[in-house]
């Protein structure tokens, strides 16, 4: 039965509260029972269906702009909503110890050097700029807190907070061990283990989506499960865009990966590769390379030379731009479980083209990059995101 689970809270607009995946057997949250968790699924989503028409809810600082069908479909109250959570106050009644002055509290500061990597199967899950090691959290909560306690992480990125708290009550083995070894070396006996509570909150979005789905204990059997029928789903929908041909067998192959080369304008109006599958290190790294044009043979230099640009009718901005032209020129594939180095064939380019032509189906990103200048911020490199200023431009870029 589910009590006492995790929270993510997110700022402005989602608190959530995680916990294991179960849709049998009768399950507890917030003092209520219910048959199964689909039942207290839609029960607390009706709730915040009323809660989402009432005017002054909206008016929290913060409130997410989406429809109310978006925010619910976002939501798994009372443990995730897409918007400020209104079962905060609750968890904190049923969960909250009230501070009491005659109740001791002491411990003495944690200075103790902490070494733990990011590069475990949880943490390389997702990666994120500001991930803390969850076993580094893990020994500062079992130092300054005690089963059962609750804990509010402000600025949680991904929730590695939340997962801390959690794996309190249930370690690796051999992280316990460790743990156990440390605390009887330095003299204090062992630790308490015992899973603690755990409100998170962030300002991105992203992350709290991100630490909500760190924080679901999702069966491994669930998760194979919808994985396959995600790929499945993909490859129904998609699988076409990744065919290639093998003309020399008369067979067929998936699409690895494709490299594109820029190109530049040799002084005689001939159009050069900057990257040819017969030299491939020509001009990749080096902008101070220059190479002979095999028509007047005069000298060109990558950093000297100007580049072929294309005009680009842009659907979404609805206007023709300029971009640097690309040109696929080796395609990486796998077939008759080989993998298989080629040129781009007639059947390449033809799928291109069929890309190109097709309509977009689903929601793209059209928000502008954040302009510095004349470029924008770390990522940009003069000349190579010529014409790249709004983020549904990245997929056309080329190497």
């Amino acid at each position: 039965m589910r009590t006492n689970k995790n929270l993510e809270i997110e700022t402005p607009a989602l608190f959530s509260a995680e916990a294991e995946s179960s849709s049998q057997g009768p399950v507890e949250c917030l003092g209520l029972t219910f048959p199964n968790d689909e039942e207290r699924r839609k029960h607390f989503l009706d709730k915040l269906a009323e809660k989402l028409k009432d005017p002054e809810f909206r008016k929290i600082e913060g409130f997410p702009i989406g429809t109310d069908e978006s925010i619910l479909a976002l939501s798994d109250p009372p443990y995730y909503t897409a918007c400020p959570n209104p079962w905060l106050p609750d968890l904190i009644k049923m969960n909250g110890i009230p501070y009491d002055p005659m109740e001791p509290y002491h411990r003495h500061p944690f200075a103790v050097d902490v070494n733990e990597g990011k590069q475990d199967s949880i943490c390389m899950a997702h990666t994120y700029h500001t991930k803390v090691p969850y076993r580094a959290i893990m020994r500062y909560l079992l130092h300054y807190t005690k089963p059962g306690d609750l804990i509010l992480d402000s600025f949680c990125g991904t929730g590695m907070a939340g997962l801390a708290a959690q794996l309190c009550g249930s370690p690796e083995q051999s992280f316990r061990q460790t743990i156990d070894a440390e605390w009887q070396a330095a003299g204090r006996g062992v630790p308490l283990w015992g899973r603690r509570l755990a409100v998170l909150f962030d300002l991105s979005p992203f992350a709290t989506f991100l630490a909500r789905n760190f924080n679901s204990n999702l069966g491994a059997g669930d998760f194979s499960r919808e994985a396959k029928a995600l790929l499945a789903e993909s490859e129904n929908e998609l699988g076409w865009v990744y065919e290639t041909d093998f003309p020399a067998t008369h067979s067929t192959g998936k699409i690895q990966y494709v490299i594109w080369s820029e190109s530049v304008f040799c002084e005689c109006g001939q159009e050069l590769l900057l990257w040819d599958p017969g030299n491939p290190i020509k001009l990749l790294h080096d902008p101070l390379i220059s190479f002979h044009c095999p028509s007047c043979n005069a000298e060109v230099s990558k950093a000297g030379a100007t580049r072929v640009t294309s005009t680009i009718s842009d659907p979404f901005l609805n206007e023709n731009i300029q971009q640097n032209k690309g040109t696929p020129v080796l395609v990486e594939a796998v077939g008759s479980n080989r993998v298989v180095k080629k040129a781009p064939t007639h059947f390449d380019k033809d799928l291109i083209s069929r890309i190109d032509r097709e309509e977009f189906l689903h929601f793209v990103p059209i928000q502008p990059m954040m302009f510095r200048g004349r470029g924008w911020g770390d990522m940009f490199r003069s000349g190579y995101h010529f014409g790249v200023s709004h983020a549904h431009h990245f997929p056309s870029v080329s190497i």
